[in-house]
């Protein structure tokens, strides 16, 4: 089963999208509500196969630190980013709308290389 981070401190989102998440793409959610925390488990974890975080996260630019992060220390994660950032980060794929579900787990799909008949 794959595995997916979502950093957010947003409970409604997180509610949302992990349903979602994991009733339809089955990959297994955890919820971290600061970049800190997530990049603290992304040390510790080998196998994360996706990050899904808000552009924002109390006054902080969360999408660029973990960009950053998993740049310096050479991890190829794919990073999803919700909402939209002031400045281009990289290889990034950008979700404008939070609550553009249908948008989020078509990319979310196609990077965990879910099909639509396994849903």
């Amino acid at each position: 089963m794959s595995r997916t981070f979502i950093i957010s401190d947003n409970d409604i989102l997180n509610q949302l999208y992990v349903i979602n998440l994991e009733v339809y793409l089955g990959t297994n959610v955890e919820l971290f509500p600061s970049t800190d925390l997530a990049i603290k488990s992304i040390h510790e974890n080998e196998k994360v196969d996706l990050i899904i975080t808000v552009n924002m996260i109390n006054g902080q630019d969360a999408a660029a630190i973990l960009y950053d992060f998993l740049t310096k220390n050479k991890r190829s994660i794919p990073l999803v980013v919700v909402g939209k950032p002031e400045k281009g980060i990289g290889n990034t794929v950008i979700i404008p709308s939070s609550y553009n579900l249908q948008a989020l787990l078509r990319v979310c799909a196609q990077i965990l290389n879910v099909t639509a008949k396994a849903m």
